[in-house]
C-alpha cells in the first residue's frame, strides 16, 4: 500500500471512496452513492465535494463542489478525471425534473466549474450522470434510465465535447428492451465506446450484455454476451476498456465449484475478458479463493496489462470486508506460462518455480489461465513446457 486517503473536514454522511478515477498520478475520489448497486435505490441524504490527490504524497490537492448542488442530488455518484477536466455524475439532480440528472466538468487544477452538462432530451428519472468517463476531449454519460419509444429504463448514453460542452450526439440499442439498464456503465478509450446494460434479457434471464461502439461513425462494433450457462449474473454491471481488451464484471455468476447451503451454485461473481478487434472472450477470471457472496467483478479497471476486480463480499480480513485482485489482461503463451522462473528459458528447473508457485499459491501457478492455483495446473505446465518455444 502506498498511501490511504482520507477527506479532509468534517465527516460527512455518504460512502467516501465510493467512486474514484486516476490520471497521471492524481486520484479523484467521489463520496454520495446509492445504497444497493444493483437495484439502483438511492438513499444517501447528503451531497459531499469531490476531492482530488497526489497519488505519490496522499496530499489533497483540489475541492470541487458546485454552488447549486443540493441535498439527495448524488454529487459524486460518478467520477472521472483526464487532463485538465474532472467530470462528476449527479445522478439525481432536478434540472430537467425530479431525479433527471446532470453532469459537472471542472478544472482539474483549479476546481472551477466549466461546464453543467444535461441531456437535451432529460425527462425526470433518466438518471443522467449514473455512470461517466472522458476521453481525447469526449465526455460520455450513462442515463440508464431513459425512456423511449420501447418503454422505461430501456437506458441511454449521451456524448459531449469537452470543450465546449455541447451534446454531440445520443445513442440507444436498436435492441433494446424496458428495464435493460443500458448505460449502468460506460468506458470510453481509444475511439471505442463500451456500455454496460447489466439487466439486459439475453435468452430468458437478465443476464447482462456490453455494446461496443465505434466512435468516428457510432457504429455498433459487438455485443458482448457472457456464456449462457452462467444465468443471471448482471455481465455489465462495470466495464473498462484499455490496450486492446474490454475488462467486464459480473458479480452475480455463478460459480459452479461452490455451493450455497441448498447445494446450488452461487452468486460467487466473475471478470471476462474480450478482444477490442475481433470481439472474441480471452478469459474468465476467477481467483483461487472465490466464495459465495464475494460479487467479484462489482467494480473493474484494466491499465498498462493488468486488471483490477473489485470484490466486496470477500471475506478474508472479515466479514463482507472486501479485496481486490490483480489479473494480467493479456494472458501469455504456453512459452512465457511455462518460464515459471522468468529467466528467459524453459528448463527443469522451472518445474522446481512451478512447485514453490503451488505451494505459496503465486499467480506462476496458474498454468491453466483459469484463475485459479489447483493441481489441475500441473498437467497444464508440462502441455505448456512441452509446446516449447517457437
Amino acid at each position: 500500500m502506498i498511501h490511504d486517503i482520507y477527506q479532509a473536514g468534517p465527516p460527512f454522511t455518504t460512502e467516501y471512496g465510493i467512486s474514484y478515477a486516476l490520471d497521471t498520478g492524481i486520484a479523484v475520489v467521489g463520496t454520495a452513492y446509492p445504497a444497493d448497486l444493483f437495484s439502483g435505490v438511492f438513499c444517501g441524504d447528503h451531497s459531499a465535494p469531490v476531492y482530488s490527490f497526489d497519488v505519490a504524497t496522499g496530499e489533497q490537492l483540489v475541492e470541487f463542489f458546485p454552488v447549486d448542488v443540493e441535498e439527495d442530488d448524488l454529487f459524486g455518484a460518478a467520477v472521472a478525471i483526464q487532463g485538465e477536466f474532472v467530470i462528476v455524475g449527479s445522478a439525481r439532480d432536478n434540472d430537467n425534473g425530479f431525479a433527471s440528472g446532470s453532469v459537472y466538468v471542472f478544472d482539474s487544477k483549479t476546481g472551477l466549474q466549466v461546464h453543467k452538462l444535461l441531456s437535451t432530451d432529460g425527462a425526470p428519472s433518466d438518471g443522467f450522470g449514473y455512470d461517466v468517463d472522458i476521453d481525447d476531449g469526449l465526455i460520455v454519460v450513462g442515463a440508464k434510465n431513459a425512456k423511449n419509444t420501447m418503454g422505461d429504463r430501456v437506458g441511454a448514453v449521451y456524448i459531449f465535447d469537452a470543450i465546449t460542452g455541447e451534446q454531440i450526439n445520443k445513442i440507444q440499442p436498436d435492441d433494446g428492451a424496458p428495464q435493460g439498464d443500458f448505460g449502468f456503465s460506460v468506458s470510453l478509450h481509444g475511439g471505442v465506446l463500451g456500455v454496460g446494460a447489466p439487466n439486459d434479457e439475453v435468452g430468458t434471464e437478465a443476464e447482462g450484455s456490453v455494446y461496443l461502439y465505434e466512435m468516428n461513425n457510432m457504429s455498433l462494433m459487438y455485443k458482448l454476451i457472457p456464456p449462457s450457462e452462467d444465468g443471471a449474473d448482471w455481465f455489465g454491471s462495470d466495464v473498462d476498456i484499455d490496450a486492446g481488451v474490454v475488462a467486464i464484471g459480473a458479480p452475480f455468476a455463478d460459480h459452479p465449484t461452490d455451493t450455497d447451503f441448498t447445494g446450488r451454485p452461487c452468486n460467487a461473481g466473475a471478470v471476462y475478458i474480450y478482444d477490442i478487434d475481433t470481439g472474441d472472450q480471452i478469459a474468465k477470471l476467477l481467483p483461487s479463493d472465490l466464495e459465495c457472496g464475494d460479487y467479484i467483478g462489482e467494480s473493474v479497471a484494466v491499465a498498462d496489462g493488468i486488471v483490477a476486480a473489485g470484490a466486496s463480499g470477500e471475506d478474508s480480513s472479515g466479514t463482507d470486508a472486501g479485496a481486490i485482485y490483480l489479473f494480467p489482461a493479456h494472458l501469455p503463451g504456453p512459452c512465457q506460462l511455462a518460464d515459471v522462473n522468468q529467466d528467459g528459458v524453459l528448463s527443469p528447473d522451472d518445474f522446481s518455480a512451478w512447485v514453490a508457485a503451488f505451494n505459496t499459491t503465486s499467480p506462476r501457478c496458474d498454468q491453466n489461465a483459469d484463475g485459479r492455483c489447483t493441481p489441475a495446473d500441473f498437467s497444464a505446465w508440462v502441455g505448456n513446457y512441452n509446446a516449447g518455444c517457437n
